[in-house]
């Protein structure tokens, strides 16, 4: 008879050897034992054995096959002071380490702040201290293959979004070199909108990507493709101040290489996104070279009418700008050329409308 089974009537015929112990356990008639119930005492207590022989894992499995065949609440109980034994000695070196803190999430007691805490540690063991201007090394592989495997295990919808919470911010916190990937951050976000770190983590990010990517046109795009997400989530007044500081980069550069449709394509996004002040120094001075590299252009062209403009308008966001005042130190007083020659007609008449040019 294959206890594990069937169920079970135990007569005054019938008796259960239990060969381990040598010992005989013997029933009245009238007595029905459902074989889960039996099966599980006779886990309980191998589980027992096996705890007094220091071997936890296999003490855990045997009291795990206990609780689930029969929820006796002697059973639980023991489980989960081998469970949190078990986890005062892991150091979640492996990636299913995480199975204890699923196995824990499914108890009754308020373990909420211990899970979110011990996966915040998992994710942050992971994260190496900063490095080379914001540069990290990190595990992205393990933390995944951790986040993939534990979340599943949580039934529980709070803890569950706690969990994804602090892994978007954890990996949010370690961009890869070079990559434009502001998800993370926005996911944390709208898990917790408004929050402050996770707020934090997408400007630090923002600046990284702003000042280690070559193709700031791309990241401009990028920007634009997230600037209602950004917007919703109240990242307005952040995601205004960088995209200035990527006009003014852009156009600075531009004009600089006499890429002046370009340039003026971005100033002229600047000028338009401008509230009332910068918001702090190194804006200033970015705006500063901006428009000195501006005057210069016109002034390498000999345009001193629209050379002259340009400083003044650098002066009014920057007045008394020795940098911008500079462009018309050594301004010839030759004709200007026509910038007509230098642009195609639909894009010079576009900007002439605007006043940006004469």
């Amino acid at each position: 008879m294959n206890i594990l089974d069937k169920n079970i009537r135990i007569g005054s015929e019938y008796q259960y050897n239990a060969t381990q112990t040598n010992s005989v356990v013997s029933f009245k008639d009238s007595d029905l034992i459902k074989t889960n119930q039996l099966a599980a005492t006779i886990y309980y207590y191998n589980a027992i054995r096996e705890l007094q022989l220091q071997n936890n894992d296999e003490a855990y499995k045997l009291m795990s096959k206990a609780c689930y065949l029969y929820a006796d609440e002697v059973f639980i109980n023991s489980l989960y002071a081998i469970l949190s034994t078990r986890l005062q000695g892991c150091t979640f070196d492996k990636v299913e380490d995480v199975d204890l803190l699923g196995q824990l999430s499914k108890f009754k007691n308020n373990n909420f702040e211990y899970i979110k805490n011990t996966f915040w540690s998992i994710m942050d063991k992971r994260v190496s201290n900063r490095n080379n201007n914001f540069g990290f090394q990190t595990d992205l592989a393990f933390c995944t293959a951790a986040y993939n495997r534990l979340l599943p295990q949580i039934n529980d919808i709070m803890l569950a979004n706690e969990i994804s919470f602090t892994y978007n911010l954890g990996i949010a916190y370690c961009p890869i070199q070079g990559e434009i990937n502001l998800r993370p951050s926005l996911q944390a976000l709208k898990l917790k909108p408004g929050n402050k770190p996770a707020l934090n983590i997408l400007e630090s990010n923002l600046r990284y990507l702003s000042e280690i990517i070559d193709n700031k046109v791309a990241l401009v795009d990028t920007l634009d493709h997230y600037e209602v997400e950004l917007r919703d989530l109240g990242s307005n007044d952040l995601l205004k101040n960088i995209r200035i500081f990527l006009f003014l980069d852009i156009a600075q550069k531009a004009f600089s290489k006499n890429k002046i449709n370009e340039g003026l394509k971005y100033i002229t996004r600047f000028e338009s996104a401008f509230q009332s002040t910068l918001p702090e120094e190194r804006y200033k001075v970015k705006l500063e070279n901006t428009y000195y590299e501006y005057a210069m252009y016109y002034v390498r062209i000999k345009n001193k009418v629209m050379a002259q403009k340009v400083v003044n308008k650098g002066l009014a966001y920057v007045p008394k700008s020795n940098m911008i005042e500079s462009a018309t130190y050594e301004m010839p007083k030759n004709k200007p050329i026509i910038l007509k020659k230098f642009m195609k007609k639909s894009e010079y008449e576009k900007y002439m409308k605007k006043g940006v040019i004469d």
